[in-house]
């Protein structure tokens, strides 16, 4: 068999005496095709949503915000979604509100959504967002956090939503409220998907929520809460939440703040897990960090 190359695809010329070089030739004219004539593909839907949006436009999906397993960022809404309607939010009133929401569901009952640590770093990115969206778009979010009695040894848990405006209200639907995510990924290591709410479908049935300005948007959907925008907006002599990342107060020498134990904590598990140190090892220096606190 014998290809000669042509202007963009291969054309091939081959004896039609044997079935198999004919196979081969069919094969390798498809393959010519899909390389010179097809450009970039996503094979199998293996593209992701926001890269698929990404390159639909430069204005597709802004990232406002970055840490280590959070974000916040401004992406397309949802299909026959109602016009997003940007506004400045006071940071202090949207903080306040946030703290109000609790669960009302099973052993998450009565229990704040969010701890003090997770508002600070949630807050000041999702009002910025707020302000900066677009008509079409919705603002997404995930944050995580450590809940319960024991604290940094609490695995981490994270907690996602779906912001936008409209009618005088800000609607924020919440995907997953409070789920334990570490666990999941020191087993298997595997970081499982955090997706945000949805106007179509509840995400989570365990996402049941309520506070006090707060109200469902609809009957049945818990995980989906509005609040009246005269909550939220700027008022004079307003205290701007900070942010841990900007604002972080300086620690003093030789003395290892919440988050220099915390990533030592987590070296140690990984050391744990690879086998690279005995389990008495492992006790003897996670109680030797812990006299840090």
């Amino acid at each position: 068999m014998k290809i000669t190359p042509g202007f963009r695809r291969s054309v091939v010329t081959m004896p039609v005496s044997s079935s198999r070089n004919f196979s081969k030739a069919l094969a390798l004219i498809a393959v010519s095709i899909l390389l010179n004539g097809c450009g970039t593909m996503h094979i199998l839907g293996l593209s992701s949503g926001v890269t698929g949006a990404a390159e639909s436009g430069a204005k597709a999906v802004t990232e406002v915000y970055r840490g280590k397993y959070s974000f916040v960022r401004i992406e397309p809404s949802e299909s026959g979604a109602a016009a997003n309607q940007p506004m400045h939010v006071d940071t202090g009133r949207l903080r306040d509100a946030l703290a109000a929401l609790k669960g009302k569901k099973n052993s998450f009952s009565g229990i704040p959504l969010f701890t003090s640590k997770e508002l600070d770093e949630l807050v000041p990115p999702l009002a910025k967002a707020l302000e900066k969206s677009r008509a079409d778009a919705d603002v997404v979010f995930a944050v995580t956090g450590a809940h319960g009695a024991l604290g940094l040894l609490q695995s981490q848990s994270v907690t996602t939503g779906r912001a936008f405006i409209t009618n005088g209200q800000l609607n924020v639907i919440f995907g997953l409220a409070q789920v334990n995510f570490e666990d999941e990924l020191l087993g298997n290591h595997t970081l499982r998907p955090f997706i945000p709410g949805s106007r179509v479908r509840i995400i989570n049935p365990d996402s049941q929520l309520e506070g006090a300005s707060w109200k469902e948007a609809q009957p049945g959907r818990g995980d989906w809460q509005v609040i009246a925008m005269g909550n939220l907006l700027v008022h004079p002599g307003a205290t701007s939440a900070k942010h841990p990342l900007i604002d972080a107060p300086v620690e003093k020498a030789g003395q290892p703040g919440a988050s220099e134990i915390e990533r030592r904590l987590e070296i140690l598990e990984r050391l744990k897990l690879r086998g690279l140190i005995t389990e008495q090892e492992y006790r003897d220096k996670r109680r030797s960090i812990l006299q840090d606190l």
